[in-house]
């Protein structure tokens, strides 16, 4: 090991332990954006926090990031048109995809409450129209829909139906049930706003100093708001980085005491304290635990995975991401694998590989939780340690001069596709190919900021069509790169 990378590992190893909070886990820091900090505006103004209506103004006037995708910059310049007081449009058809709809309905709402004139298209220029919809898609996906999900659409309900003098009492009950009772709903700071606006408009007054705390507390360090935080995901990042730099570092007892505390009762973790389990966190935090030495959480954890695993059917010996109702994600179902190969579960994971395989081969390989490639690839490689030629001719290709990769061919190279990309190359053959991890560690030592991290990478997704940045997903996908 040369010594510039030993100073750069040190460096970002003592990064990772300065960033430890009190309670064990790490969070973030993430990257702010005009859909959060946006309703943290609207819900100041309603509600007087003059101090957060202040810092979520200064925000908004200093951005200039209008997101990535097209869609993602349709959604954002209509809710500055919002903070704006301006008329706007919600016209083009992408905004009525079904993945979409919600964040559009989320514009028109806000229209509604500051009376501003929007357009929209039929058959939702009737609100009535629009409220009979929300019903209806409510009914059909009566126990799938996921709880923010829920909790949004019905404050569309509520706010709508206050419109046009629709009695909305049951929506508003239904809303306050689904309140965490720590200050938000569901730990996520856009639908906790909402469901404050929605409550306003409906006069249902609610004691406003634990909402306003809450916002205080998960304001990001550029002034901003951002969307939920993932302290189950970066924890388990960061104590698998730990365990690779030094298994008996003082800090990870205490990690391990946190994770252990917010499992749920079926074994596995949300992304945050109280959440619904899902897959994918879960995966992150089993694999980090494998030489933990708590086989009492982990035995909770590999039950969880053999109660989620798909039966029968078109799946079976697959899982999902959340619940069965939904069809399994290559990534997620890669992460599983590994998770579930590191610590030798008793579960069969062979219909598992199988399928990873096919998908590869048949060309339906992609990034689906975030815009980065080579995370993907890792992903896969990792879970098969087979050395598919699609993968690695899209590596060798779109490699950059500079020695290191971008989220998707072309792009600038980033610290968080180029450790993904050299944890590929290493998963399989260090010495075949030695030339272009040694090439992307240049382009990692070369990078690191003097405070002992990375530039900032804007790639997570969350909710579509919205990107942002976890600084510590970057970070600790950099450590674990240089460290296996």
């Amino acid at each position: 090991m040369t010594k510039p990378l030993q100073q750069t590992i040190h460096r970002g190893y003592q990064y990772l332990i300065d960033s430890q909070k009190r309670d064990g886990s790490w969070n973030g820091p993430l990257s702010s954006r005009i859909r959060e900090t946006l309703l943290v505006n609207e819900v100041s103004r309603l509600y007087g926090w003059e101090e957060l209506q202040q810092y979520s103004s200064v925000w908004l006037e200093s951005n200039r990031d209008l997101g990535d995708s097209d869609t993602e910059k349709l959604l954002n310049r209509a809710m500055l048109s919002i903070y704006k007081q301006a008329p706007l449009e919600l016209i083009h058809p992408d905004l009525y995809d079904k993945v979409i709809v919600r964040k559009t309905l989320l514009i028109y709402c806000l229209a509604l409450i500051n009376n501003i004139q929007v357009e929209v298209p039929d058959p939702y220029t009737s609100p009535l129209n629009i409220f009979q919809f929300i019903s209806m898609y409510l009914q059909k996906l009566q126990g799938q829909i996921k709880g923010w999900a829920l909790a949004e659409m019905l404050c569309f309900k509520v706010i709508i139906g206050k419109h046009i003098n629709i009695d909305v009492k049951n929506e508003v009950a239904q809303l306050l049930e689904l309140k965490t009772g720590k200050g938000n709903w569901l730990q996520n700071p856009a639908t906790t706003a909402m469901s404050l606006i929605a409550l306003q408009v409906a006069g249902k007054k609610i004691a406003p100093k634990p909402f306003e705390k809450y916002f205080a507390r998960i304001q990001q360090q550029d002034g901003g708001w951002s969307y939920c935080a993932i302290p189950l995901w970066d924890t388990g990042l960061s104590l698998e980085s730990l365990y690779l730099a030094d298994k008996n570092d003082k800090t990870i007892p205490k990690a391990l005491d946190y994770i252990e505390s917010h499992q749920n009762p079926d074994g596995g973790w949300g992304f945050d304290e109280g959440l619904e389990s899902e897959a994918d966190t879960s995966s992150i935090l089993l694999y980090a635990l494998r030489n933990s030495g708590r086989k009492a959480m982990l035995k909770k954890a590999v039950n969880y995975y053999k109660k989620l695993q798909f039966k029968d059917g078109e799946f079976a010996g697959l899982w999902p991401v959340w619940r069965q109702s939904e069809a399994p994600s290559l990534e997620v179902v890669s992460h599983i694998v590994s998770a579930l190969q590191g610590c030798k579960a008793d579960i069969d994971c062979t219909k598992a590989l199988t399928w990873i395989a096919k998908q590869v081969e048949s060309g339906n390989w992609k990034a689906d939780w975030g815009r980065n490639l080579p995370y993907a690839i890792n992903s896969i490689t990792q879970a098969t340690r087979k050395d598919f030629p699609e993968l690695i001719k899209y590596l060798n290709d779109s490699q950059n001069s500079d020695g290191g990769w971008g989220a998707t061919k072309g792009e600038k190279s980033n610290a968080s596709a180029t450790a993904n990309a050299i944890m590929t190359f290493k998963w399989l053959n260090k010495a075949k190919y030695a030339k272009e991890i040694e090439d992307g560690t240049q382009y990692l030592c070369s990078t690191q900021a003097e405070s002992g991290t990375w530039p900032r990478v804007k790639e997570v997704i969350g909710p579509r069509p919205f990107v942002y940045a976890d600084d510590s997903s970057t970070h600790n996908f950099v450590i674990q790169a240089l460290l296996i």
